[in-house]
């Protein structure tokens, strides 16, 4: 039996249909044929990952599948709208759908279902959650939360989407996207009447030959690793935090910053004073290549002294930017995108605003903005 495609979750409970009555699995793009006696991965969480195996509906199980059972599971979950065939392949037709599974996407997605509209969230990676995958250290700026975890606030909203029936499908990257008219890398074509993005933000790259080796790693996941030197590239605040971080963890830190001053808080400059951090102020990389243990960098100063320094990982925090897919062909002239770069698009998230103003609560205000939106001009 073929490998079962990409699917849209759903909360369940008292299905008589179902084996499990934690999450029950449907997806009309399956043939019958295929479902007979089938298997599948079905996790505990499905947006955090797992590996336990489970049967999914017993109808399926039994073989006793048919186009009616299906269509009448997908009406159980409220997906009302059927697929079409075309000589592309399957066409979903929705009410909204949402692009990007971060705060501002799941914010937009609870605010369209409270709204009265029907949302679904296309995530391209395995999980959800955005720039809350990277943060390691506890949130202290979230009114009526006094201290919480990045991960406690993903859960939080997973289960509120979960609450609201709201349809997840992972692993759902965007190459193409035309009017209302996006299309899957898996093949999947989505026609939704409205189409909010949220593409949240991605760290900038240097401009440097070999950056492409650098890995993505976190702070947090190189404190893990516990290997040193590192190599820390930047002079904001997640520059200097990052090098406090990993140096008061007894790891020898390389800090660049091409200017002589710092844009860092004054708080993380006063940390940064009393540990033992090198630093090398208006020098740049120039050069990053790979050796059996890690990296080899040029590191180039106004001076024209040129120093290469052996290094285990690097961390680069030079500023993030918008993280547009190529199929959305959005242009991003500075560091924001326009809200509303064309009349059939929406975006939404920390992408639309200045660096200054980025936050998990803006992402959220901006998410209800974008749903509010949709409904005020109908």
């Amino acid at each position: 039996m073929g490998q079962m495609p990409k699917v849209l979750w759903k909360p369940i409970q008292n299905c008589r249909t179902a084996t499990h009555d934690h999450r029950l699995l449907a997806d009309a793009q399956v043939s019958p044929s295929t479902l007979l006696g089938g298997r599948h991965d079905c996790r505990d969480s499905p947006y955090f990952g797992g590996d336990r195996r489970i049967n999914g509906i017993q109808a399926w199980k039994c073989g006793r599948i048919s186009w009616r059972h299906i269509s009448h599971i997908r009406s159980y979950l409220g997906l009302a709208h059927e697929f079409e065939q075309n000589n592309d392949g399957r066409v979903i037709s929705m009410d909204v759908a949402i692009v990007g599974g971060g705060p501002a996407g799941i914010s937009a997605a609870i605010w369209c279902r409270r709204l009265g509209l029907n949302p679904t969230i296309y995530e391209r990676e395995s999980r959800l959650g955005g720039q809350l995958q990277q943060i390691s250290l506890p949130i202290v700026d979230l009114p009526g939360q006094l201290e919480i975890s990045a991960s406690q606030v993903l859960h939080g909203l997973i289960a509120h989407a979960e609450r609201m029936s709201i349809p997840i499908s992972l692993q759902s990257r965007v190459i193409g996207w035309s009017g209302t008219r996006v299309t899957l890398q898996d093949g999947r074509t989505i026609s939704a009447d409205r189409v909010i993005y949220a593409p949240g933000l991605r760290n900038r790259c240097l401009d440097t030959p070999g950056q492409e080796w650098i890995s993505d790693a976190s702070t947090g996941e190189i404190l893990d690793a516990g290997r040193s030197p590192i190599l820390v590239v930047g002079g904001g605040d997640r520059a200097l935090e990052a090098a406090c971080r990993l140096a008061e963890a007894e790891l020898q830190v390389v800090l660049v910053h091409w200017r002589k001053e710092f844009s860092a808080r004054g708080q993380f400059q006063d940390r940064l004073r009393s540990l033992p951090v090198d630093i090398l102020r208006e020098a740049q990389v120039t050069a990053i290549s790979q050796d059996g243990h890690g990296y080899q960098v040029r590191i180039s100063t106004d001076s024209h002294h040129v120093r290469t320094v052996s290094v285990a990982d690097i961390l680069v925090r030079i500023g993030m930017e918008p993280d547009i897919e190529p199929g959305f062909a959005i242009g991003v002239p500075q560091e924001t995108v326009p809200s509303h770069p064309r009349h059939d698009l929406l975006v939404a998230g920390d992408a639309t605003l200045p660096p200054a103003y980025r936050s998990l609560v803006a992402a959220y205000a901006s998410g209800m903005q974008a749903a509010k939106f949709l409904v005020m001009n109908e």
